[in-house]
């Protein structure tokens, strides 16, 4: 059980907080069951958690939170180490209109945008079920999905969610290890059936131990990602966005598709001896969205050396030895 407030006025001058003028409470709770020998579940947990957010001012006047999640997480271990996990989760979200200050929409008949309005409270409702396998000497997965409404804070309205994400991890050695990830994640609204966005990730992940001392990994990833035009969802215009210089500019759809490539290789002869190196580059191919159109935009290179002097004479060198 947890209570923490942010005050409006706070500046971090170390570490990160991403969100101020606020006040959050949370509840959580375990219950915990355990199957009888030989049946087919294990174990059954539920995870009980509530959070409540309000603003800073708000919570001062007892006012409702802007913010209610309740979710209780129902975790299995069934016989032979397969789990699963049914997760479903109630939303109750009001957009705070002072976090949409410098919103604003088109307006036929004036000479100036006027005012974005906030749509009303409204109720979300989902699930997510996820399936992980034993892990077996050669093999291991995980499939995952996610189905429901949940709040589009970018327009004030509900969206359509649709995830979907499976993991393999193979291991046809014991030298060698593959990983790979693959996740598609859709959001439609409902009040039109229309995209507003997707993404898709790939990721591959290789390790192979030459020996005990020497080992070298790569990972690889590209993103996909695509959202729509903003628009109001009373009026269905364009939502424009008031610049620091009193000018409006509609928010236009994003497309991007990054990618990314790290390699690593590390020497480990003893205890207290390291060596990493280490090459990471990161590549651009958003303007048409074409992987052999992609532009290098970063590159990195860091070493890491370390060693450790051993203290003493002869004599702790012969303890050292009859240890041995």
């Amino acid at each position: 059980y947890s209570i923490q407030g942010i005050s409006p006025d706070f500046r971090t001058q170390t570490g990160f907080v991403n969100r101020t003028d606020l006040v959050r409470a949370q509840i959580f709770s375990r219950f915990t069951r355990f199957g009888k020998k030989g049946g087919w579940w294990d174990q059954q947990q539920q995870f009980l958690q509530s959070t409540a957010n309000w603003t800073y001012d708000g919570f001062a006047r007892r006012a409702i939170p802007l913010e209610m999640r309740v979710n209780l997480d129902n975790s299995f271990v069934l016989r032979g180490g397969w789990r699963a996990n049914i997760l479903p989760e109630f939303q109750s979200i009001a957009f705070d209109p002072r976090r949409y200050a410098n919103y604003f929409t088109s307006a036929e008949s004036l000479p100036l945008p006027e005012l974005f309005r906030v749509n009303d409270r409204q109720q979300f409702a989902s699930v997510i079920v996820t399936v992980n396998t034993p892990q077996w000497r050669r093999l291991g997965a995980s499939l995952s999905t996610t189905l429901g409404r949940e709040a589009e804070f970018f327009e004030t309205a509900s969206v359509n969610r649709r995830d979907f994400e499976g993991t393999v991890d193979l291991r046809p050695s014991a030298k060698i290890r593959i990983g790979a990830l693959l996740r598609y994640q859709q959001f439609t609204r409902v009040r039109d059936g229309t995209p507003f966005s997707t993404q898709l990730v790939p990721r591959m992940r290789l390790e192979y131990q030459f020996s005990r001392a020497l080992f070298l990994r790569f990972v690889g990833q590209a993103e996909l990602r695509r959202r729509d035009a903003l628009r109001d969802p009373r009026t269905e215009r364009p939502i424009l966005l008031r610049a620091s210089n009193g000018t409006y500019a509609p928010v236009a759809a994003r497309r991007s598709l990054l990618g990314r490539a790290d390699w690593l290789i590390s020497y480990l002869p003893s205890p207290g001896t390291v060596v990493y190196l280490g090459y990471g580059s990161a590549a651009d191919a958003s303007e048409t969205e074409r992987p052999g159109d992609a532009r290098r935009t970063s590159d990195g290179l860091f070493l890491k050396l370390s060693y450790l002097f051993r203290a003493g004479g002869r004599s702790a060198q012969k303890r050292d030895a009859a240890a041995r």
